[in-house]
């Protein structure tokens, strides 16, 4: 177990991974004005309660805890799009920034990667715990899980004309349910 420096550090994200009894802290010097900082996480466990682990640095941001699978942001540029790792591997590129949802009653995430310039207009793309992302549909402005295979997707938006396609994803090939579609609300 090794021991880190958490002095002048501020917590800037948190995450809780239920499956292995760990909370997960980005920790950031804000006094030194950085944005970027060391993912750690702490032991819940009665046998190790409090064991302090460091998992990488230079995180910009801890996007989600599923199913004790860790995803976070590096390299995050001043557009809000960097890098997405899963447990310590680089698996996306491109990927705006605290996009990333988890799927209910799935091991799945789902983000939006190449976002248009100034928006957060992009490519709806799903990524299992193993494997490549699966792009599902381009020029995403809102997208609601049911389950891994039960997804709506407000697609093809123009933000001029605040519409675009309301397509509905089943595991396979998404389907138009409508267009012109302002928003949804989903239960």
């Amino acid at each position: 177990e090794a021991a880190v420096d958490m002095d002048d550090m501020s917590m800037i994200d948190r995450g809780i991974d239920v499956k292995n009894n760990r909370l997960y802290l980005l920790m950031v010097d804000t006094e030194k004005g950085d944005t970027e900082g060391d993912l750690v996480s702490v032991s819940l466990a009665s046998k190790s309660l409090g064991a302090v682990e460091e998992h990488d640095s230079d995180v910009t941001s801890l996007e989600a805890v599923v199913d004790g699978t860790l995803y976070y942001t590096k390299d995050v540029n001043d557009r809000g799009v960097g890098d997405l790792y899963r447990d310590g591997e680089n698996v996306l590129s491109d990927v705006l920034q605290y996009s990333v949802e988890a799927i209910p009653d799935s091991s799945a995430v789902l983000c939006t990667t190449d976002p248009d310039r100034g928006s957060r207009i992009g490519t709806l793309t799903l990524l299992k715990k193993k494997g490549e992302g699966e792009e599902l549909a381009d020029g995403v402005y809102q997208f609601h899980a049911f389950d891994e295979k039960n997804i709506a997707i407000l697609a093809d938006y123009s933000e001029n004309r605040d519409r675009g396609d309301l397509l509905y994803y089943k595991g396979k090939e998404p389907y138009v349910i409508d267009t012109d579609v302002t928003m949804f609300f989903a239960h």
